[in-house]
């Protein structure tokens, strides 16, 4: 019989940390079966979607409520699934509140249970913490404070260094990727991203909209991409940017990255692709008082933005809630598209940054342990 694999992914990040982890899976043996949860990344390599489930993904208590009905529907489902299908291994990918139920019910069945990108417990801090690495086989470390915190509650980890370091690069040279987006490469381009999860495109998609109305109004030279990160709010996004000076984009997303001057990004993903890629950014976030309340309570540095994080100092800007705003966002970004110093010295270091993700190979290593496992 067959071995199988189950990947449980939720957010569009764990799309895509699940893609490249099923395609190096499937490089090291073609007969395996994999299946679990996703989006359109993961299904594009060969994984059996028992869901798609990156419009599920929240940050926050009170904006996780609007998807716990379909949240209990799924795991009633993937209980069923997993116990037909009896998997050889379980790789949970993030989304730390459902997996941690799915951790539960794969160490009641006896199932090992690998954790990739597991809870950040080395950030937020957890009273919790022993019993979490109690629910998880063996814990893939993508980066070193990880590893550590880890280790000190007694769980099995291996550092593997972060995936982006082998799958974040451009696929073309600048000119042919000016002329596929249909852009200028005399005038200068920003990126907006407002984020891959509903209550962060509600929150931020108006706010962007605002920023390029004024900055248009004083430089029409500017030039504006807005990559669609989840194709189930393609047509909210586009609705919203329709009569604006923004071009779309859909595909080659690392590319039209790096072609930009500057990116004002939602906190997430997206910090970390652009840190790889040397583009200079304002982080921005907003959510409820209670969520960002309870997560300045709770988090051990003054800082959201993961490159910030990682470097244990301010290298790129935050602008959070009430700063958060359509002028304190546009003035700051055209500071910074007019400072050409100040652009190289926020380059110079994310470079210091990439070099702390370890050695290419990250994704072969990850799933190399998983293999074991079978």
């Amino acid at each position: 019989m067959t071995p199988s694999v189950m990947i449980a992914a939720g957010e569009v990040s764990g799309d895509l940390h699940g893609a490249a982890l099923a395609a190096a899976f499937h490089e090291l043996d073609p007969e395996v079966n994999i299946f679990g949860t996703g989006g359109v990344r993961m299904k594009q390599v060969g994984v059996e979607l028992i869901s798609e489930t990156t419009h599920l993904s929240s940050v926050g208590l009170i904006e996780a409520i609007r998807f716990l009905p379909s949240l209990s529907k799924l795991y009633t489902q993937l209980e069923r699934v997993i116990e037909e299908r009896r998997p050889k291994a379980v790789v949970l990918i993030d989304n730390q509140g459902f997996n941690l139920q799915l951790a539960k019910l794969a160490k009641k069945k006896s199932i090992p249970t690998l954790y990739y990108f597991a809870p950040q417990i080395w950030l937020w801090g957890s009273w919790k913490a022993k019993k979490i690495a109690g629910l998880i086989t063996h814990v893939i470390a993508t980066l070193k404070p990880e590893e550590e915190a880890y280790k000190q509650v007694g769980a099995k980890v291996s550092f593997v260094g972060h995936p982006f370091i082998d799958t974040v690069h451009p696929t073309l040279p600048r000119e042919e990727i000016y002329q596929l987006f249909g852009l200028d490469p005399r005038r200068p381009v920003i990126g907006l991203l407002p984020g891959s999860r509903y209550q962060e495109i509600r929150n931020h998609l108006p706010i962007l909209i605002e920023v390029v109305n004024k900055i248009w109004k004083q430089r029409e030279d500017i030039q504006f991409i807005l990559p669609i990160a989840d194709p189930f709010y393609r047509e909210k996004i586009i609705a919203q940017a329709s009569g604006l000076p923004v071009t779309i984009i859909e595909s080659k997303i690392y590319d039209a990255f790096s072609i930009c001057d500057l990116l004002i990004t939602s906190s997430g993903i997206a910090t970390m692709e652009a840190t790889c890629l040397g583009i200079p950014m304002i982080i921005i976030y907003r959510t409820s008082y209670l969520t960002y309340f309870l997560g300045r309570l709770l988090l051990k540095l003054p800082y959201i933005g993961m490159p910030n994080i990682i470097a244990q100092r301010q290298i790129l800007p935050e602008l959070l809630q009430g700063q958060a705003n359509p002028e304190r966002i546009s003035v700051l970004a055209l500071s910074l598209l007019s400072d050409q110093k100040q652009r190289e010295k926020i380059q110079e270091d994310m470079a210091s940054v990439v070099k702390m993700l370890g050695q290419p190979g990250a994704v072969k290593r990850a799933a190399q342990i998983v293999y074991s496992y079978l």
